[in-house]
């Protein structure tokens, strides 16, 4: 007698620690700005959620159709779906976030491009690194919003500033774990340049009243660390842990940062 297919819980979770870590930071930086705390915890079990179940569908969507593997896959993901979308539910008929149905849209849009990219094992790219990323950052205008967050200049200020740090991280990485390190060369100087203009950019936002004065400092420690890479002659050999845990730190220091800015300029 066929023993039925068995996939554990384990094998459901990605084991993606810079996505996990950039969506739960940007879960505390929407969540520093707002003071609401129960419709935000109820948006981190939702985000808790999210994560495992894109991951389970590309899984779902490998297995061999037809198969007990696919039909416990699809289980998975009804749980899932279904740890998503429960506490969704006050979030939008009890505590009126209604802004969190276009963000959802715009969440799940980017979800279902970066599950179609790792199902075609194209999410390694470039492209697909920094749609993820767009992805994740995600989290940031969601939690505001779930926080109490209301203004919506607030919000888009503070996701862009949010999905520009991201993204500058993505070409931080690539270009020192995919050999930058060897030598001084362009992507080295592509990731110092957009360091430097997402700092102007943000200056020039404060500037116009568009986002805190101070919101280009808080992309000033992850601008210094890539003027500094760029410009270190290479040749050294990169620990991927290490990495890791330096990338954490400076989105760590970005995200206190950026609370600071923006709660004083809300007060």
């Amino acid at each position: 007698m066929r023993r039925p297919a068995r996939v554990s819980l384990r094998a459901t979770i990605p084991r993606q620690h810079g996505a996990w870590s950039v969506l739960l930071l940007g879960y505390v930086l929407g969540v520093a700005v707002g003071d609401a705390p129960v419709p935000a915890a109820l948006l981190l079990m939702a985000l808790l959620a999210a994560l495992p179940l894109r991951h389970t569908a590309v899984l779902w969507l490998r297995a061999p159709c037809g198969t007990g593997q696919r039909r416990v896959l699809a289980w998975w993901l009804a749980g899932y779906c279904l740890l998503l979308l429960a506490p969704l539910f006050p979030l939008l008929l009890v505590y009126q976030r209604w802004i969190l149905v276009p963000l959802g849209f715009v969440a799940g849009c980017l979800g279902l491009a970066t599950a179609w990219l790792e199902w075609h094992d194209r999410d390694r790219t470039l492209g697909g690194e920094l749609l993820g990323m767009l992805g994740l950052s995600t989290a940031i205008p969601a939690a505001a919003c779930a926080a109490g967050q209301g203004s919506g200049s607030a919000l888009l200020a503070l996701w862009l500033l949010g999905a520009m740090n991201f993204c500058g991280s993505v070409l931080h990485v690539r270009w020192v774990v995919r050999g930058g390190r060897t030598d001084t060369g362009r992507a080295g100087v592509v990731s110092m340049v957009y360091h430097l203009a997402i700092v102007g950019l943000a200056w020039a936002m404060g500037a116009l009243g568009l986002a805190p004065d101070l919101a280009a400092v808080a992309l000033l420690p992850a601008a210094a660390r890539a003027v500094w890479a760029a410009l270190t002659p290479g040749g050294r050999s990169v620990s991927v842990r290490r990495l890791g845990f330096e990338e954490l730190a400076y989105t760590a220091a970005f995200v206190v940062l950026a609370a600071l800015a923006f709660c004083l300029w809300e007060a």
